[in-house]
C-alpha cells in the first residue's frame, strides 16, 4: 500500500482497473497510497519539530508517538488538524535573533 495503485498492479501483473475490481471486492475502497505518504511525511517533519530544544519540542514528541500509531492507510481526526495546521503554519527553518 505504499506504492501508486499503477506501480502496483503491475507489480503484479495486472492492469488498473482489474486490480480496481480485485481491491473492492476485497473490501478495500480506495487505494491509500496518498494517505500513506501523508501520514509518513507528517511523521517525518514531527520527528524533526521534536527534537527541537524550544518549549514546543516536547508536543511534537507526542505527537510523533500518536502518528507512529497509526496504522498504515489510516488518519485519525487529531493527525488530520495537525496536518492541516502544518500546512497552515509550517515551522520556520531559520531562527530570528
Amino acid at each position: 500500500m505504499h506504492l501508486p495503485l499503477r506501480v502496483a498492479a503491475s507489480r503484479v501483473g495486472m492492469g488498473t482497473t482489474p486490480f480496481k475490481m480485485l481491491c473492492r471486492q476485497a473490501g478495500l475502497r480506495r487505494w491509500p497510497h496518498r494517505r500513506v505518504a501523508s501520514v509518513r511525511k507528517l511523521l517525518a517533519a514531527c520527528e524533526a519539530l521534536a527534537e527541537e530544544p524550544s518549549e514546543r519540542g516536547w508536543l511534537f514528541a507526542r505527537w510523533r508517538d500518536h502518528l507512529a500509531a497509526i496504522p498504515p492507510g489510516q488518519m485519525t481526526a487529531e493527525a488530520e488538524r495537525l496536518r492541516l495546521w502544518l500546512a497552515k503554519y509550517p515551522p520556520t527553518t531559520s531562527q530570528r535573533a
